[in-house]
């Protein structure tokens, strides 16, 4: 068993619930601790942001039989490191729930090289003099930051799979006395380092992370039917990665058969005909959502024949909560469209096509739905299909590429296809448009971008 303790009141308060959701039959469990307010004061006697929240995890050890299935991330730029913690959490979600979840592995390669010291030509002499002395200490810190942006960012699912962290190399500088001329040398980050670095630092120390050296790392089997490899080389690859993955993970528990795994890497997605894709409806209800949406749209557009004048943006509708901020929650999301059309868009490339999806609240959406698909549902054809659990629902399953189900055959004959908000699902009103459902599989719901992604890669795919 390892105990990890944890400060963080978010991710605390979402393993509570995915412990009582499906992780507690595994082993896993969690209980907050009592704090002694009388010793949570830091040196300048102000109370810590973290005093007030504490809890240990405890997590079961890995087995010492049956496969380990093993996900490999390439990271090629430090900045995407904030993007694998999303992937993480859907890694877990999308698993088998007849598989344990400490048979999960995920090993993330760091193929690129920290620099400890990015403002070093800026420093007088004295404060060089310093750094250079504490280079492998900074570049420490630096790991532990990114372990618990990884932690954080998965909601803490990061630490309910066995998740190995192969260090990266650092740019270790040094100075020639004679010439005062400086040069530089890769180097591998000792675990030892990061090690002490992270007994030090309470707030961001993770036992159950595995941490390699570099100079140590063993060569991968990349045609082992129980790994994947992605590289993660820019910040949508892991929302791209998602149906992949979700395809993958069908072939653990034997939904894809050994003759279909060959076709998971092959085919790629191509262009579908525009007048028989749905309208896309989603309820979200966070600008940064927004943004992974039009980056996905946008994606999948660019394989779209440019003559045309509209774009998969124009079949696409963003459903906003209500509330008493309307004004300033619209203009946000406005904002944010600008914003995208601004640093994405090259609108001297844009052809006339038109980059933005309609937005509307809750109040308004039935009637513009209805107006766009120019249809007054329900009726007795599954003309708009609700991503969701519910009794009568179709599964969508991985094999999809290769066995495409009724349930693609519904999605892909619907007039318009709905995804609920994160927390709370469809929206009541939304959801009187509805009369058939398809959830897909997973042990608890998924990031609406996730869906999108994987439904997306189903629209896209010529094979019916």
């Amino acid at each position: 068993m390892v105990e990890t303790t944890l400060t963080n009141p978010g991710i605390i308060d979402r393993l509570e619930q995915d412990i009582t959701d499906y992780l507690s039959p595994f082993g896993f469990s969690i209980e907050r601790q009592e704090i002694d307010e009388t010793v949570s004061l830091d040196a300048n006697n102000k109370c810590n942001n973290n005093s007030r929240s504490r809890a240990v995890l405890t997590s079961p050890s890995l087995p010492d039989d049956g496969p380990i299935y093993t996900l490999h991330l390439h990271i090629h730029n430090e900045s995407l490191i904030s993007t694998i913690g999303p992937l993480l959490r859907t890694y877990l979600r999308l698993s088998s729930p007849s598989i344990s979840p400490i048979k999960l592995r995920s090993i993330l390669h760091c193929n690129f090289t920290l620099d400890p010291i990015p403002k070093y030509t800026k420093m007088n002499t004295t404060q060089q003099n310093q750094v250079l002395k504490q280079q492998e200490e900074l570049s420490a810190k630096k790991i532990i930051q990114y372990i618990h942006m990884i932690i954080r960012n998965s909601m803490g699912s990061a630490l309910c799979i066995d998740l190995m962290f192969i260090l990266p190399c650092y740019w270790n500088r040094r100075v020639d006395s004679t010439t005062d001329e400086s040069s530089r040398s890769r180097v591998s980050i000792s675990t030892e380092s990061v090690r002490i670095a992270m007994q030090n630092n309470p707030d961001a120390c993770y036992p159950s992370v595995q941490l390699v050296e570099q100079s140590s790392e063993n060569n991968m089997d990349r045609d082992n039917d129980t790994c994947l490899h992605l590289d993660v080389k820019t910040r949508m690859c892991t929302v791209r990665h998602q149906p992949l993955l979700f395809r993958w993970l069908s072939t653990l528990d034997g939904s894809i058969t050994n003759d279909q795994r060959d076709t998971l890497n092959e085919i790629q997605p191509q262009p579908h005909d525009r007048e028989t894709t749905p309208l896309i409806v989603a309820c979200i209800e966070k600008v940064a959502n927004l943004h992974r949406i039009l980056m996905l749209l946008h994606d999948y557009d660019k394989i779209e024949d440019e003559d045309e004048s509209s774009s998969l943006f124009s079949r696409v509708v963003i459903v906003l909560p209500n509330g008493i901020e309307k004004d300033k929650t619209l203009s946000e999301f406005n904002d944010a469209i600008d914003n995208f059309h601004k640093v994405i868009i090259d609108q001297q490339e844009s052809h006339g096509r038109m980059y933005r999806p309609t937005l509307v609240y809750e109040d308004q959406a039935i009637e513009k739905i209805s107006s766009m698909i120019n249809t007054t549902p329900p009726s007795d054809q599954p003309s708009i299909i609700g991503i969701d659990l519910h009794p009568d629902a179709l599964t969508f399953k991985g094999d999809y590429r290769t066995h495409p189900s009724s349930a693609l055959q519904q999605m892909r004959e619907s007039l318009a296809i709905v995804f609920g908000y994160e927390s709370t699902g469809i929206p009541e009103v939304v959801s009187r448009l509805l009369n058939s459902w398809v959830q897909i599989p997973s042990r608890s719901s998924i990031n609406v971008v996730a869906a999108m992604s994987i439904i997306l890669d189903a629209f896209m795919d010529n094979k019916v």
